[in-house]
């Protein structure tokens, strides 16, 4: 769009051209823009990270279209939480990873539920009250359907194994931080890997 106004002041161009010379590169940017998966090469190729870890708390709250990476995130949080049973008490460091490995995957927790309740057989959701069965008929509507979302569910389904330790992983580092982090290491844990990272 520079170039076209750039055309348009070193030299005279009637509308219709102007016109053409607007919405062919603007059509082009959104058909690019809509058909490479940003999140999924995020996810896959690009990876971000920080003082060298690869920031799976980032990658599960893009979209679903970086799901690619969410069996890694699970893995990642259970070596870190298999790392972290032995010690009784939790240095900083070891609430830092804890605390990491704790959100990413309460946030793949809420993902596979929110996902199998839009997607998943309906006879087998679980309807809690008449809130939660509005919520759940309203986001199964047709208008509702996400294809991102609707990958990202028959990945879970065909990956069934790894998915359902998600809630169990949760509920262990759930309990260690609250039998073995202090509240002194809790408040004086640097969680921030960027301004302050690890020793290593």
């Amino acid at each position: 769009m520079l170039s076209a106004l750039l055309v348009r002041i070193m030299k005279d161009v009637e509308k219709k051209m102007l016109f053409a010379l607007f919405i062919i590169p603007t059509v082009g940017v959104l058909f690019f823009i809509n058909t490479i998966n940003i999140d999924g090469l995020i996810a896959t190729i690009y990876k971000p990270s920080v003082n060298n870890e690869v920031d799976y708390y980032y990658l599960v709250y893009l979209s679903e279209d970086a799901s690619p990476s969410w069996q890694e995130a699970i893995k990642d949080s259970e070596k870190t939480l298999q790392k972290l049973e032995p010690s009784k008490s939790f240095s900083t460091e070891e609430y830092r990873q804890l605390y990491w490995a704790r959100y990413t995957l309460e946030r793949l927790d809420n993902e596979v539920t929110y996902l199998s309740q839009k997607y998943g057989d309906y006879s087998k959701i679980k309807m809690t009250d008449e809130e939660n069965r509005k919520y759940i008929n309203r986001i199964r509507k047709w208008q509702s359907f996400n294809l991102g979302e609707y990958q990202s569910y028959m990945e879970i389904l065909q990956n069934k194994d790894v998915y359902d330790q998600v809630n169990a992983l949760l509920q262990k580092a759930t309990g260690f931080e609250n039998a073995r982090v202090t509240d002194s290491i809790r408040q004086s844990a640097p969680l921030d890997r960027a301004t302050q990272p690890p020793l290593l």
